[in-house]
This record gives structure tokens, C-alpha cells and sequence, in this order.
């Protein structure tokens, strides 16, 4: 149930930015053993249509830290580090 409510959200981001891939990560795509990268694409096919061709779905391979690092390069570029 939950990868098919997150193929929804991600049909909004696809539709919107038109990406050609689009990153997973944190406790919901590693921690939820009923969402999975296969679930989500394959639910993801049947609500997003408009496209002929989908954006690639990763999985962050920094893993529930990734949000951390980015955190830090904004901080570093607006010089507060």
C-alpha cells in the first residue's frame, strides 16, 4: 500500500520537473520492507502515463545520511562553516 501511495507523489514530481531519474532514500525505501524500488516502479507504470518514456528509479546509496551531507554543502556554500 505504501509504494502505491509513493508512486503517487512521485507522478506529481515526474509530471511537474519531468526528471529522468529520480532518487530514493531514508527509512521509508530502507527501513519499510513493503516499499521497494521494484513496487514503487511497478506501480509507478500504471499511474504515470503522459510520458512514453519514465524516469529512473535509484535508491540513495548513502542511505539515511544523505540528507546530512547535502545539509552540510549548503552550509558550506553560504559560508557558515
Amino acid at each position: 500500500e505504501g509504494a502505491k501511495w509513493l508512486a503517487y507523489g512521485l507522478n506529481n514530481t515526474a509530471v511537474y520537473w519531468s526528471p529522468s531519474v529520480i532518487v530514493l532514500g531514508g527509512s521509508m525505501i530502507i527501513k519499510s520492507p513493503g516499499i521497494s524500488i521494484e513496487r514503487v516502479s511497478h506501480h509507478l507504470k500504471k499511474v504515470l502515463t503522459i510520458f512514453s518514456e519514465r524516469p529512473r528509479l535509484a535508491k540513495a546509496e548513502l542511505g539515511d545520511i544523505g540528507g546530512l551531507y547535502g545539509a552540510l554543502e549548503i552550509l558550506k556554500q553560504n559560508n557558515y562553516l
